[in-house]
């Protein structure tokens, strides 16, 4: 395997390494919010939700424009927000080591939510509730990140052809 890998152009070792780090360092981010105790992850989320909060008010949804909807609104994006970003990085990493090995969406996506999954119990261990729907959610927001970066990859490579 490390064969494999030494086999790659420097310019691509290079550029994996980088994403296995910030993959890596995503992870860490996650899961440090998870063991915040429950006063210091509502905290973390009332910064967040200074940003959201005006977003949310100007949708002509008035359901969701009392406290505690914007809140549970804010927290859920950030678990979206956070693994989108994750299944991006994930896919990156698999572009930039093809050809030398061929990591399919699906190991990417499972290996997503095994992570969400750890997610979810570290905050058992915070005196925080894990909950299976945000897993869920955090599987969602991985699946949009791989496909949308698998979607920018395309078209890409759909440009570059056009051009040469």
């Amino acid at each position: 395997m490390i064969e494999r890998f030494h086999a790659l152009p420097l310019k691509r070792r290079r550029a994996a390494l980088v994403l296995m780090a910030l993959i890596v360092c995503t992870i860490a981010f996650i899961w440090s919010n998870s063991l915040q105790n429950p006063d210091e992850s509502m905290r973390r989320s009332d910064v967040a939700e200074k940003v959201i909060r005006p977003i949310v008010l100007a949708l002509p949804v008035k359901q969701w424009h009392s406290e505690d909807m914007v809140t549970f609104i804010t927290r859920k994006l950030g678990h979206f927000t956070e693994y989108f970003l994750l299944g991006a990085e994930l896919m990156l990493l698999a572009l930039v080591l093809r050809p030398a090995f061929r990591l399919r969406w699906i190991w990417l996506l499972l290996f997503a939510g095994a992570i969400a999954a750890l997610d979810e119990s570290l905050q058992l261990t915070s005196g925080r509730g894990a909950a299976v729907s945000d897993v869920l959610l955090d599987i969602f927001g991985a699946l949009s990140g791989l496909m949308m970066m698998a979607l920018a990859a395309g078209l890409y490579a759909k440009g570059r052809q056009k051009r040469a």
